[in-house]
């Protein structure tokens, strides 16, 4: 005999967070930023969190298991990130970044059918509200109809039974073909997000926003900057 539903036992949901960087920062401190978070969340300290920014100059993202030798970018500041996937050009506010930082349980708390999916449905999920029909690839690469529009790479971090699952993205807002290029998944002919969606950064940030409270009831979180300086400068 099926039993009631309200009778059945309720898993409750994680409480998510979101932090929406309106302002760019420098490219070191928003890559230490994401791992000394992953790190809390690992350790118990912090709820699991969605995060969007960008960088206030051109830097190369490198992949936690590359090197910077033989890139064909200058003038590029160079700063390894925590997930893999090659190296990502992020040009200054053309390129929009975002990062999910959740345990497994978390992350698929919002009806996902894999971890895979799960990583990047905050993304996805924004991107198609901007009228874009965004999926990604095996390889990470964030697509359209119209071509790759961002890049996505997934690791996972572990203390004794504790996992955390760190996803990190980059979304090309309005980033030069020249520019583009440096990022492999980016390469070839495409049209960005501001083209095909015709919307202002500001919008698109809000559309984020909006989603990370639709998919995951996520409250808004903003860190003090005295905190975030004493976290990002910890050894």
């Amino acid at each position: 005999m099926p039993t009631p539903s309200s009778l059945r036992p309720r898993t409750k949901r994680p409480r998510w967070n979101v932090i929406i960087e309106n302002d760019p920062r420098d490219p070191a401190s928003g890559c230490s930023l994401d791992d000394v978070l992953a790190n809390d969340i690992l350790h118990g300290r912090r709820d699991p969190l969605l995060r969007l920014w960008q960088t206030d100059e051109r830097a190369l993202l490198i992949a936690a298991d590359a090197s910077a030798s033989g890139s064909p970018v200058i003038e590029a500041s160079g700063v390894h990130r925590v997930t893999g996937g090659g190296q990502w050009l992020a040009p200054g506010p053309a390129a929009i970044l975002w990062s999910v930082i959740a345990n497994e349980e978390a992350l698929l708390s919002a009806g996902a059918a894999n971890v895979a999916e799960a990583a990047t449905e905050w993304a996805l999920a924004s991107l198609r509200q901007l009228g874009l029909q965004a999926s990604v690839r095996e390889d990470g690469a964030i697509m359209t109809p119209m071509g790759p529009v961002g890049v996505s790479s997934i690791t996972r971090r572990t203390f004794g039974d504790a996992e955390v699952l760190i996803a990190q993205g980059m979304i090309d807002y309005a980033i030069e073909p020249a520019d583009r290029a440096a990022t492999e998944l980016l390469g070839g002919d495409t049209e960005n997000v501001r083209s095909q969606s015709g919307l202002p950064l500001p919008l698109v940030r809000d559309r984020f926003m909006r989603m990370a409270r639709t998919l995951y009831l996520a409250r808004p979180l903003a860190i003090p900057p005295d905190e975030e300086k004493s976290l990002t400068t910890e050894e």
